[in-house]
């Protein structure tokens, strides 16, 4: 399991050894309505009829974790746990880049665990969601 946090704390430092493969976006405060803030604020607004939530930072940001992950994890074989995997997208968007890996998905909010086996389904490299809060004291 620890494998998992270390993958996420090598990116970290990976983003920080090299910021220039990083973009961020600085965001703008408009003036709106309270109901619009809210609607544009919640990042877990969209789903689709299946019950696949959208997270639209998820979709922008996909593309950029896989390529470092792939300067990270092993090429051949081996089993990526996901720590806090939301909406299911990243976790789906990494096995169909990386096939000989296997992936399981975690989170601590069981509620997400349609969306995300919504997201994986028919990926043969992904295993069934776990729960696993990772802010907890037995974590380790």
């Amino acid at each position: 399991m620890r494998r998992g946090l270390l993958v996420a704390t090598l990116l970290e430092a990976q983003a920080l050894r090299a910021p220039h493969k990083f973009t961020f976006q600085r965001r703008t405060r408009m003036h709106m309505s309270s109901d619009a803030q809210k609607r544009t604020m919640d990042p877990l607004k969209e789903s689709f009829a299946d019950g696949r939530i959208i997270a639209p930072a998820a979709d922008r940001n996909k593309d950029a974790i896989l390529e470092v992950l792939g300067t990270l994890l092993p090429v051949e074989s081996g089993v990526i746990l996901e720590v806090a995997s939301g909406t299911g997208q990243h976790v789906a968007h990494f096995a169909n880049g990386k096939p000989k890996l296997t992936f399981i998905p975690s989170d601590i909010d069981s509620n997400l665990f349609n969306s995300i086996i919504q997201w994986t389904k028919g990926l043969l490299n992904v295993r069934p969601p776990l729960i696993i809060d990772a802010s907890s004291s037995s974590w380790s």
